[in-house]
C-alpha cells in the first residue's frame, strides 16, 4: 500500500523548485486543448470552476475571464504562489488558490460547476 503522506512529500519536493518554469513553459502555456476548453466552457458568469492539479495555472488563467470564480488547487505550495502572483499580475481577482491533494479535496459536494485538469491526472 502506498503511503499517501510520503507520496505527497515526494511530489511537492519534485515540483516546488520548478514552479516558475511551469509558468514560463511554452508547452504548458499554449495548446489546442486550452483553446478547446475555452470553447467548451464559453461564458458562464455565474459558474464556479476548479482547476485540479493546476500546476503553473494556465487552465486557471483561461477560465478566469469566463466564470465567476476559479479555485486553483494543487499539492505544491510553490505552484500556488506562482498562480496567485500571476493572477494578480493579470488582474484576475476571481482566482483563489488552495493547497491539497486530489484525493482529499475538502469542499462540499456540488461546489463546482466546471472541473478541469491538465497534465496532472497521472500524478494522482
Amino acid at each position: 500500500m502506498i503511503n499517501i503522506d510520503k507520496h505527497n512529500t515526494i511530489v511537492s519536493n519534485q515540483f516546488n523548485p520548478r514552479a516558475d518554469a511551469y509558468l514560463k513553459s511554452a508547452v504548458h502555456a499554449n495548446g489546442e486543448d486550452l483553446e478547446q476548453m475555452v470553447r467548451l466552457v464559453g461564458r458562464r458568469p455565474d459558474a464556479v470552476a476548479l482547476d485540479m492539479g493546476c500546476g503553473g495555472g494556465h487552465a486557471t488563467f483561461r477560465l478566469a475571464p469566463l466564470v465567476k470564480n476559479v479555485m486553483a488547487y494543487d499539492l505544491s505550495e510553490a505552484m500556488l504562489a506562482v498562480v496567485a502572483d500571476e493572477s494578480s499580475r493579470r488582474g484576475l481577482g476571481n482566482v483563489v488558490t488552495k493547497l491539497g491533494s486530489a484525493e482529499s479535496l475538502s469542499c462540499p459536494s456540488a461546489s463546482f460547476d466546471i472541473v478541469v485538469s491538465r497534465y496532472s491526472v497521472h500524478h494522482w
